[in-house]
């Protein structure tokens, strides 16, 4: 395996286990007990952001329009080029929920998964090796399957490690965990460290035959939580910290993925609600009066702004009007302010004040 390429699994317990401040920089997660947050909108919205908002919002709620449990999970709705560069009231109307996950995919590409106050409802965004996104999903179900199904191909006979010196309990467990990995099917198991009798040498131990995995996740809800997977599928560190991040509880739970971050039926059909009164509401939602397709040209430099275009200095996306610039915005060759420009005249390309 590519160790650059691998989530590191850090030791369980001792020195070095509590996270330092930047292993929690990882993903965001916030101090205390946080619940999803009502999303603040903007007084108005863009036509072409309030139509991709609808949209998507209608198509998730028609696909979702039967009984919950009979649904083909996952479903989902990849957003297309335009809907990407219009996602900004849809952003806002989602929100971020309590789970977080990142994926290392076997194609060098990273997912970056976010849970919406929906949930069941899931962001899956792609990027490529040099940070760029290649890909914007939403996924409706339980639990992004890339989450669970991207590791490295099971093991049909785990070796244990030879044992070293000083080991109380590590090769037991190991060894416990060997036989449930070469069943064909796996009862979900948990094997809580922080109850057992073990030594630094048999927190080594198992740190070296768990190995790295390609997922991790964090659940912010009720405390902080943080799962990463290891070399072996459906074999996964199971961490836990209060406020202070010191560690509370240390396990290895073996199980396709662990419930605490899965979204259940009755989560789901609340999320279906949801959505449902959230479109009810964006028809009634103020829409800013389109405008005239208008060119604006700098009375210094003669640079033109085109709604059409827009501005990829400022990175405004094409479709907003010169008035719906923000304040702050300024000429990007000459940096003169929004006042010091005049309307171009599509008619008869005159200019005037």
């Amino acid at each position: 395996m590519n160790h650059s390429r691998t989530i590191p699994v850090v030791n369980i317990a001792g020195p070095g286990s509590q996270p330092e401040e930047e292993d929690f920089n990882f993903l965001p997660i916030p101090a205390g007990i946080n619940l999803p947050l009502t999303p603040v909108l903007p007084e108005q919205a863009l036509p072409a952001e309030l139509r991709v908002a609808r949209h998507i919002l209608t198509t998730l709620i028609r696909d979702m329009d039967n009984p919950v449990a009979t649904l083909p999970f996952p479903l989902s709705y990849k957003l297309n080029a335009t809907e990407q560069q219009n996602s900004g009231l849809l952003d806002q109307l989602l929100g971020e929920g309590e789970i977080s996950a990142r994926v290392l995919l076997s194609d060098g590409k990273e997912q970056r998964i976010q849970e919406t106050v929906f949930t069941g409802v899931w962001r899956v965004r792609e990027y490529n090796s040099d940070q760029q996104r290649v890909a914007d999903e939403i996924i409706i179900g339980p639990i992004p399957e890339s989450i669970w199904q991207t590791h490295p191909q099971p093991l049909i006979t785990p070796e244990l490690p030879p044992q070293p010196a000083g080991l109380m309990n590590g090769a037991f467990i190991a060894h416990e965990i060997a036989e449930r990995v070469k069943q064909p099917v796996k009862e979900p198991h948990i094997i809580n460290l922080t109850l057992l009798p073990v030594n630094d040498a048999d927190r080594e131990y198992l740190d070296h035959f768990l190995g790295e995995g390609c997922s991790a996740i964090f659940s912010r809800g009720y405390g902080k939580c943080r799962i990463v997977s290891t070399h072996f599928p459906g074999v996964w560190r199971v961490n836990y910290f209060n406020d202070m991040n010191t560690l509370l509880q240390d396990m290895i739970e073996i199980a396709d993925i662990p419930d605490i971050a899965v979204a259940g039926i009755d989560d789901i059909e609340d999320a279906y609600a949801g959505l449902k009164n959230t479109l009810e509401w964006l028809k009634e939602y103020p829409v800013t009066e389109n405008e005239p397709v208008v060119r604006m040209e700098c009375k210094v430099c003669w640079w033109v702004y085109d709604p059409a275009l827009g501005d990829d200095v400022w990175q405004i996306p094409p479709g907003v009007p010169f008035s719906q610039l923000p304040d702050y915005w300024c000429c990007p060759v000459c940096e003169t302010s929004k006042s010091g420009f005049m309307v171009i005249d599509e008619g008869n390309n005159s200019c005037k004040d």
